[in-house]
């Protein structure tokens, strides 16, 4: 149904999983690629999974829009966030953990581990036709995670053969996103370890079909720069390649709107796609050439007045920021931290010096930075308001950092955040901001 959004039919079930609805996604960071429109009426689900909080998966208007039509369904998902979020758009909601098994008519659920920092899992669906794993964004550990995982799940489900032959249909986690390395100036070329690492891992799911699943996103509006540097790999070469380490896999085409039919074990493509989705296939314009990165603009797409922005985001940094810089990087001093506002109207630069629990804040440029962070000022505002969260200037590229925090002794890198901002206001906090700001703009 598009990135990461899948209607499964089974033994009289509708399940519909990280259902993003709109055509643009993430504060306005995405869009769909290809695009399309979908047919919200005939979604008709019974069950909806939301696997993560990450706004490409947990997207609060489609919920919103999902619980008017189809007050009645069941959400399963896996942390607090989601679940109260859902309870108050009027959803009947069950929060799940790892290796839980979910027994409906005809069928089974099972929640499979990650080993990302987020509370996050994937699922397998178990039927008398065949099992289809669902990896979403789940970190499987290597090969050896991916047979622990199989192996543990063989014997909750009683399928022992999927120990040795794997799932009848796989969607597999696959592009080596490159989306952090590009903003915090990592490296711009191939990741070869990272997909070698991917490839491995498919390989070692044994026999079975497989998607490469998700990944559909595009940039919109002033991080369109970022399709040339974000997806480093097509998936022309992840059938090539598996190819080349022979494989027992059937890879198929991964089509938005694409019917995969799974049954005594077996996996077709019908020739018909799902009528419940209108799909523009224009040209694919994600082509990995990543030699040119333009340099951050506020276009300032609210409107916000520059004094305002100066005076709200001076505020913030003097205190909450600093404060904050002196408790968490005060043991790791001295390092100086320059922060690099871009305003709609120029530019403006501060050092901050932290050394034994103390933080100074000066205007100007210090050549000798340890950590040195460019943001744009409209959207950090929305941020610091609720109005928005880090991942918009952070994905949408209008924030970037670099790291020169390294200790020479040990020869590894100081165990601190580039992204400095963070200590003021953290990721997860900004995220659980923004989902309480649109459910009280829902009346919820």
């Amino acid at each position: 149904m598009g990135h990461a959004c899948w209607l499964l039919e089974a033994a009289g079930h509708r399940i519909l999983f990280d259902p993003v609805l709109g055509e643009t996604y993430h504060d306005g960071v995405f869009c769909f690629s290809p695009s399309r429109k979908m047919d919200i009426e005939g979604l008709k689900p019974d069950i909806i999974i939301v696997t993560h909080r990450h706004p490409d998966h947990f997207d609060l208007l489609s919920l919103a829009h999902l619980a008017e039509h189809y007050p009645s369904a069941i959400v399963i998902t896996s942390e607090a966030l989601i679940s109260n979020a859902c309870e108050r758009l009027g959803f009947e909601v069950r929060t799940v953990g790892d290796w839980q098994r979910i027994r409906l008519t005809g069928l089974d659920l099972l929640t499979t581990p990650s080993r990302a920092h987020v509370k996050e899992w994937g699922v397998m669906v178990h039927t008398s036709e065949g099992l289809v794993w669902n990896q979403v964004d789940t970190l499987l550990g290597g090969p050896q995670g991916v047979r622990q995982i199989l192996s543990q799940a063989a014997q909750i489900l009683s399928v022992p053969e999927l120990e040795t032959q794997g799932p009848s249909l796989t969607l597999a986690h696959w592009q080596p996103l490159k989306q952090i390395e590009v903003v915090r100036a990592g490296p711009l070329g191939f990741p070869e370890r990272i997909w070698g690492h991917e490839l491995a891992q498919m390989v070692a799911l044994g026999g079975g079909a497989l998607v490469p699943a998700a990944a559909n996103q595009d940039y919109l509006g002033d991080g369109a720069w970022q399709r040339h540097h974000a997806f480093p790999a097509s998936r022309a070469q992840l059938e090539r390649d598996l190819r080349k380490l022979k494989a027992p896999l059937s890879v198929m085409p991964s089509l938005v709107g694409g019917v995969y039919q799974v049954k005594n074990g077996r996996v077709a493509l019908e020739e018909q796609r799902s009528a419940l989705l209108t799909v523009d296939f224009a040209p694919d314009g994600r082509v990995f050439a990543p030699f040119e990165i333009p340099p951050i603009i506020d276009t300032n797409r609210e409107g916000h007045d520059s004094g305002l922005l100066r005076a709200a985001l001076g505020a913030w940094v003097e205190q909450r920021l600093v404060p904050q810089l002196a408790q968490h990087l005060g043991p790791h001093g001295p390092l100086s931290c320059v922060l690099e506002w871009v305003f709609p109207d120029g530019r403006e630069i501060w050092t901050l010096r932290v050394d034994e629990g103390r933080c100074a804040l000066t205007c100007g440029d210090d050549p000798h930075w340890d950590l040195r962070l460019q943001a744009a000022a409209s959207p950090t505002f929305e941020v610091l308001c609720g109005r928005s969260h880090w991942g918009r200037p952070l994905l949408g590229g209008l924030m970037r950092s670099a790291n020169r925090a390294y200790d020479v002794v040990n020869e590894t890198y100081l165990p601190i955040n580039p992204f400095f901002l963070y200590y003021g206001l953290s990721y997860d906090e900004s995220t659980e901001r923004w989902v309480e700001t649109m459910l009280t703009d829902l009346g919820k």
